[in-house]
């Protein structure tokens, strides 16, 4: 692996919680703590290592991440040259930044958790990530996903709605909504989801109303 490899796949298992923090447009104060179980830390870089998929997607987000991190910085620094006339626009922005960055942290560190098969713990991680983004459609997506590894299939049938009413083009959702009411004995509404799945392009989708059709 390479090193900005193993940098995307330790960012989302180190995890940077931000306790606390204040600014009044000069100073700026941040309480944070740090926190990483070893063990844990090497089953999930091992399990990620092995996915290459989710491994591309996680240093995706790392860009995001490190390009919300810049925007912040940037942000703070104009701030800083208002000399105290912070306009209510600029702080709405500011703090937007600081929720989104917040957001795919916690969706970071959700997906490695969920590689790790602790479905538990991502689900509590997709949650955060959903409270500092309500929109954020794939939060959602995951989310369901993991209840149904723990046999929540009706409350991951609710997350895969709420998904697919943030995203319309998100085929990976009505493709898993689908699995999940075929599972449920619902072929009708299975269906439905796998045409929507299938017109938005999902090969997955395809093959199975291939099946379906036989």
């Amino acid at each position: 692996m390479t090193k900005d490899q193993i940098t995307a796949l330790t960012a989302v298992i180190v995890r940077v919680e931000v306790l606390d923090e204040r600014w009044d447009g000069k100073t700026y104060w941040l309480k944070a703590r740090i926190a990483a179980d070893p063990d844990g830390v090497v089953k999930s870089i091992d399990a990620l290592r092995r996915d290459r998929e989710k491994s591309r997607e996680l240093e995706e987000l790392k860009k995001r991440a490190d390009a919300l991190l810049a925007e912040n910085k940037r942000l703070k620094e104009e701030l800083k040259t208002t000399k105290g006339e912070i306009t209510e626009k600029k702080q709405e922005e500011y703090a937007r930044g600081i929720k989104e960055l917040d957001a795919t942290e916690w969706f970071q560190r959700g997906v490695s958790l969920w590689k790790s098969e602790n479905y538990g713990g991502a689900i509590e991680a997709f949650t955060r990530a959903i409270e500092s983004d309500p929109k954020y459609a794939r939060a959602y997506g995951l989310r369901g996903g993991n209840y149904e590894k723990l046999g929540n299939r009706q409350h991951a049938i609710m997350d895969y709605g709420r998904a697919i009413e943030l995203d319309p083009r998100y085929a990976d959702a009505y493709l898993a909504r689908g699995l999940a009411y075929d599972k449920l004995g619902n072929r009708r509404q299975a269906i439905r989801d796998f045409e929507s799945a299938a017109r938005l392009g999902h090969e997955g989708a395809r093959d199975i109303l291939m099946f379906y059709r036989r």
